[in-house]
């Protein structure tokens, strides 16, 4: 599978958190990462400041020759931003697709054959935190056969 220039960017950010890396250096990667599918600068330093409103990345300022350049750091680690991207989608699914997503989690739970506490553990939560969601949740699981008893 070929990454996507984003990934790519991502890593190479990951890579050199100590250091960080300027728009034109992480151009220069890519044009030998990505060879003739490579990506314009605009589109580069789009990402870089779509990173940087969600709190991805930040930068410091640095003086050059031709006036003034940024220099990115990730302010996230890889597992911390997969997680927050993660948490972030099933939110704005959960919001706007509740029973559709929790019918297709259940799916994808019962498919995968995991262990009970995992389920248990999905329903307390439910039941903790929204009665409405606990029911839906409880009733696709029942659609699907009791999982709870031992």
């Amino acid at each position: 599978m070929t990454k996507d220039y984003k990934d790519v960017v991502l890593d190479l950010l990951w890579e050199k958190d100590k250091e960080g890396l300027i728009s034109s250096e992480i151009h220069t990667h890519l044009k030998k990462e990505l060879g003739r599918r490579s990506v314009s600068r605009t589109a580069i330093l789009n990402f870089l400041n779509q990173l940087l409103k969600e709190d991805v990345v930040c930068f410091v300022r640095e003086t050059c020759r031709g006036g003034e350049r940024r220099r990115y750091f990730p302010k996230k680690g890889k597992d911390e931003y997969q997680r927050s991207l993660i948490r972030d989608t099933f939110l704005r699914l959960f919001k706007t697709h509740p029973k559709y997503t929790i019918e297709t989690l259940v799916e994808v739970l019962k498919s995968e054959k995991l262990d009970l506490d995992v389920t248990r553990g999905l329903l307390s939560y439910f039941m903790s935190r929204d009665e409405i969601s606990y029911f839906a949740l409880e009733q696709a699981l029942w659609d699907f056969g009791n999982p709870i008893l031992p």
